[in-house]
C-alpha cells in the first residue's frame, strides 16, 4: 500500500518536472531550447521507468476499493504524461527544422555551395577509403592470426592423439603383464618341483639356525668345566699348604702343573 502511494507521488512529481521543461522550451530558442529538450528527453525516461513500477506495484494490492482508486488516478496522469510527450515530440521537430533552415542561410552563391560540397565530399570519401584500408589491414592480421591458430590447434590435436595412442598401448601393456604375474604366481604354486625346493631351503635354513644355537651351549659348557676344575686345584692348593711338609708341596706343584696342561 505504501508503495503504491510512494509511486503515485513519484509519477505525479515527473509529470510536473516535464511540464515545466515544456514550457520552459517553449519560451527560449537555439542551443538553450535544444538544452531544454534533452532535459525534458531524461526526465521523460525516468517517467517512464516510474509509470512501469506504479502497474506492477498496483497489481499487488489485495483492496479492489483502493485498487480502482489509484487504477483511477493512474489514467489521469497517464493521460497528462501522453500530452506531455506529444508536446514534446513537436517542439523536437519544430527544433529541427529551424537548425536546418539556419544551416541553409549561410550567404554563399551556389557555386560556393557546390564546391563546398564536393570538398565536403572528398573528405568523406578519404575518411571512408582510410578505414576501409585500416579495416582490410585488420581483416588480413586477423586471417594470418587465424592460421597461425589453427596450424597450433591441429599440432596440439596430434599431439593429444599421440598421447591417447600411447596411454592406450601403456594399459594394453600393463593388463599383459598383470596377466603374465597371474599364471606364473599360478604356475609356482602348483610346480611340485619349487614346492620341493622350497621346502628344502627353509629345512636348510632351520638346521643351520639350530646348529649355531647347540654349538653356542656346548662352547658355555666346556667353558664352565675349564673354570670349575682350576677353582678345584685352587682348594686343594690351599689345604695341601695347611698340611704338607715342604717335599710333599714340590711334588703337590709338580701334579698341579700337569693337571693344569691337561685341562687346558
Amino acid at each position: 500500500m505504501q508503495e503504491v502511494e510512494y509511486w503515485d507521488e513519484k509519477f505525479q512529481q515527473d509529470i510536473d518536472d516535464l511540464q515545466n521543461l515544456v514550457n520552459k522550451a517553449l519560451k527560449v530558442k537555439g542551443s538553450q531550447q535544444q538544452q531544454t529538450l534533452d532535459e525534458a528527453d531524461r526526465k521523460l525516461r525516468e517517467a517512464n521507468t516510474t509509470k512501469r513500477s506504479y502497474k506492477f506495484d498496483l497489481r499487488l494490492v489485495s483492496n479492489s476499493t483502493q485498487r480502482k482508486s489509484y487504477e483511477k488516478q493512474l489514467k489521469e496522469h497517464d493521460a497528462k504524461f501522453q500530452s506531455l510527450m506529444e508536446q514534446l515530440q513537436s517542439l523536437k521537430s519544430d527544433a529541427q527544422k529551424e537548425s536546418l533552415l539556419q544551416g541553409a542561410d549561410t550567404g554563399r552563391t551556389p557555386e560556393q555551395e557546390g564546391d563546398a560540397m564536393m570538398n565536403e565530399a572528398r573528405n568523406t570519401q578519404d575518411k571512408t577509403q582510410t578505414s576501409l584500408d585500416r579495416t582490410k589491414q585488420l581483416v588480413a592480421e586477423s586471417k594470418d592470426i587465424g592460421q597461425n591458430t589453427l596450424a597450433t590447434l591441429e599440432e596440439q590435436r596430434a599431439q593429444i592423439e599421440r598421447i591417447d595412442a600411447h596411454a592406450d598401448r601403456t594399459m594394453e601393456n600393463l593388463g599383459r603383464a598383470d596377466l603374465l604375474i597371474k599364471n606364473f604366481s599360478k604356475r609356482m604354486a602348483n610346480d611340485k618341483f619349487i614346492q620341493c625346493c622350497a621346502c628344502i631351503n627353509i629345512s636348510l635354513f632351520i638346521g643351520v639356525i639350530l646348529f649355531l644355537i647347540f654349538k653356542n651351549r656346548s662352547d658355555d659348557d666346556g667353558d664352565d668345566s675349564s673354570i670349575l676344575s682350576a677353582t678345584r686345584l685352587l682348594s686343594l692348593r690351599g689345604s695341601f699348604d695347611r698340611e704338607a711338609s715342604n717335599a710333599d708341596v714340590d711334588e703337590y706343584y709338580e701334579k698341579l702343573l700337569m693337571m693344569t696342561t691337561d685341562v687346558e
